[in-house]
C-alpha cells in the first residue's frame, strides 16, 4: 500500500516538473511585455 502511494507521488511529481515548465510558457505568450519577468497584459500581438 505504501509502495503504491510512494509510485503515485514520485510520478505526479515526475509529470509536474515536466509540465510546469510548458504551462508558464503557454501563459508568459500571451504577456504583453517583450520579457517575461512581470507582467503587463495580456495580448496575442506576438502571433499576428
Amino acid at each position: 500500500m505504501i509502495g503504491r502511494l510512494l509510485r503515485g507521488g514520485f510520478m505526479t511529481a515526475i509529470y509536474a516538473y515536466l509540465y510546469i515548465p510548458i504551462i508558464i510558457l503557454i501563459v508568459n505568450s500571451f504577456n504583453r511585455s517583450r520579457f517575461g519577468i512581470n507582467w503587463q497584459g495580456f495580448t496575442t500581438d506576438w502571433y499576428s
